[in-house]
């Protein structure tokens, strides 16, 4: 059996005090068991899938207090699931509302331990368009810690999964900005992003060469998309999914669910040659579709199509 690997222990915990740990609070990591943080354990996946959150629309400020923003139902779900599986007392939680512009919900941990911890771990710190961050390594070394990053990440960032055109998906985008001179910094994260998802078998489109932005814009986007194809949709479902943000969920589960009856379901073939023959023999477009098996749009398209080359 491999030997496991140790990624946090408490000597880097406490180099992020200006001055000496409050006992207090290493009694309190005493008792929730974090340390030493192994890789490839449950708890790892946990951290990762939260410095995940950190990097997609949570927030780490100077004073190490971590917030998520979202809809009031998944904060709540995150709550929840921070507080069990980290052993965080519930009363350090709390939801915001904020009315400025538009109804918005924010998840305060009032748990410096938590948002230290996230630090040490590789979470960025800030105004995430001004800094420099990469996917860890101790992240992208492990399939679970990779699984659970990629839910948290995608859940927040990733525009939804949803059937565009009956049987079939629209085409996913993962869309990110930082300011001009941190753009080569962005590609590279993206482009780890991309191959943690190859490896769960999902491919994906190249980065443009060029980052786009609006006139009103300071910060430059980067982006590629999950191709569309029905089975690396249904390997991005089966693989990967989200985790607690139901509304993306359902979307994702409902377009899966379609392609998997539809999976099998190939274009038509036509005939060309047969339909426009039939058209000179003088049969209308109900009667051709129906002696070539095909709809009566796709049989007037081959005709008119035909009529135009002709000309």
């Amino acid at each position: 059996m491999n030997k496991q690997k140790i990624i946090l222990e408490l000597n880097d915990i406490l180099n992020t005090y200006k001055k000496r740990m409050p006992c207090s609070q290493i009694k309190v990591l005493e008792d929730r068991k974090w340390l030493p943080l192994f890789n490839n354990s449950n708890l790892s996946s946990e951290f990762a899938y939260l410095v995940a959150k950190v990097m997609g629309d949570g927030h780490l400020d100077s004073n190490f207090i971590v917030k998520f923003s979202g809809q009031e139902k998944e904060l709540k779900k995150l709550k929840k699931i921070v507080s069990f599986s980290l052993n965080i007392n519930i009363k350090k939680f709390k939801i915001f509302v904020s009315k400025a512009k538009g109804i918005a919900y924010t998840l305060n941990v009032n748990d410096t331990l938590l948002g230290r911890t996230l630090f040490c771990l590789g979470a960025p710190m800030g105004n995430k368009t001004k800094s420099n961050f990469l996917v860890p390594n101790w992240i992208i070394e492990s399939k679970r810690n990779s699984h659970l990053f990629l839910q948290g990440l995608l859940e927040d960032e990733l525009s939804t999964v949803k059937i565009e055109k009956k049987t079939h998906s629209n085409k996913p985008r993962l869309k990110l900005a930082k300011s001009e001179e941190l753009l080569p910094n962005l590609r590279k994260f993206l482009n780890q992003i991309r191959m943690m998802l190859y490896a769960f078998n999902i491919n994906c489109s190249v980065i443009p060469k060029k980052a786009n932005h609006r006139d009103d814009q300071i910060t430059r986007d980067l982006y590629f998309d999950i191709h569309r194809d029905k089975e690396n949709i249904i390997r991005f479902g089966d693989n990967v999914g989200f985790r607690v943000y139901e509304e993306k969920l359902k979307k994702l589960n409902e377009c899966v669910e379609i392609l998997k009856k539809t999976r099998h379901i190939r274009k038509p073939v036509i005939d060309v040659s047969e339909i426009v023959r039939l058209r000179k023999m003088g049969h209308s477009i109900r009667k051709i579709s129906g002696e070539v098996n095909l709809n009566k749009t796709s049989v007037h398209n081959v005709i008119k199509k035909s009529a135009g080359e002709e000309i």
